[in-house]
């Protein structure tokens, strides 16, 4: 009877052991894949602010260009209505000196 009971105690005693290690290796597996989680979840999120500022930067270099392009077709605008304004202007003054010869060459010829 003690030899039974012996082999049942170290039955119990190794079936209780062997949940505790069961318990024990969840535990530690449980707690390495919440580790990797949250490894990845911050990678991820240095990841996504690096993305967010290299599209952020090129964002930037795009509309750099873009107003560097408009500015300069507004220059060129301005620099062509100007030299038309310029080119009116001076042809008007020569229209108007041609007016005043006319007028001093009448004048001339009325007071021969």
């Amino acid at each position: 009877i003690q030899a039974a009971y012996r082999g049942h105690c170290v039955r119990k005693n190794l079936k209780t052991q062997r949940n505790a290690v069961l318990v024990i290796s969840r535990a530690f597996l449980a707690w390495k894949r919440r580790k990797e989680a949250a490894g990845f979840r911050r990678r991820r999120r240095a990841t996504v602010i690096l993305q967010r500022r290299s599209r952020a930067t090129t964002a930037g270099r795009k509309e750099r260009a873009q107003f560097v392009r408009s500015r300069k077709a507004a220059i060129t605008v301005q620099a062509v209505f100007r030299g038309w304004l310029v080119r009116r202007q001076i042809e008007e003054e020569k229209a108007q000196r041609k007016d005043l010869e006319e007028c001093q060459q009448w004048a001339a010829v009325a007071l021969q």
